[in-house]
């Protein structure tokens, strides 16, 4: 039977009691895919759960009697070498490591044969977490050049570069100006303007107050 859901398509087979999600087979209970497969059958989650789980089972492993033993002094002598626990700790010479051993899907074949360290590229995804992309971070969100994907094929990349160069010599054509000069050279200063104040009892001389010979 085969069961939709949000994370996919699961194939329950109730017969052999799995599911391709694997829950079903680790712990013996009915996952939630097994569970739906069952009640669409009309019957108890209950029956496919694994035998361990039963109270019948657990009476079949404690319905032997355990004997008491004598204390240790009471034990008969053995001629063998009694068991030592393990060293708790072995010094060795050097410098301890702390590097750890890298796994075997961890590194990568050469043509020679020798082996070598994987690559982070194509490896970890960076995601923006203001528009929630991949291929760049925040620190690069409100950068124009800014990629959108994790991996670039060689005709993106190409021209990637070329985009790239173009924004360069545009900005070098065009370099930017500030508002403020702009206004300066745009706008022409207004003249100033002046205007008489009259000191008080200050009379202006006139015609009148003068004689003429």
């Amino acid at each position: 039977m085969v069961l939709r859901s949000r994370d996919g398509e699961f194939v329950v087979d109730l017969d052999s009691r799995t599911c391709t999600c694997r829950k079903w087979e680790l712990t013996g209970i009915p996952c939630a895919h097994g569970c739906a497969a069952i009640l669409e059958k009309r019957d108890e989650p209950i029956h496919y759960v694994h035998d361990c789980y039963m109270i019948s089972t657990y009476l079949t492993c404690y319905e032997k009697i355990v004997m008491p033993l004598n204390g240790k002094k009471l034990w008969p002598p053995v001629d063998r070498e009694p068991f030592r626990p393990p060293a708790w700790h072995v010094p060795r010479r050097g410098r301890r490591q702390k590097k750890r051993r890298l796994q075997p899907e961890e590194l990568v074949v050469n043509q020679r044969g020798g082996t070598s360290k994987m690559k982070k590229h194509g490896t970890v995804t960076m995601t923006c977490s203001i528009c929630r992309l991949t291929g760049h971070n925040k620190c690069y969100h409100d950068k124009h050049d800014a990629p959108q994907q994790d991996w670039l094929g060689p005709d993106d990349a190409s021209q990637t570069m070329s985009q790239k160069s173009a924004s360069t010599a545009k900005g070098k054509l065009q370099p930017r100006r500030s508002k403020k000069s702009a206004s300066t050279s745009t706008c022409e200063p207004a003249p100033p303007k002046f205007h008489f104040m009259p000191t008080p009892g200050f009379i202006p001389a006139t015609s009148d107050m003068y004689t003429y010979n």
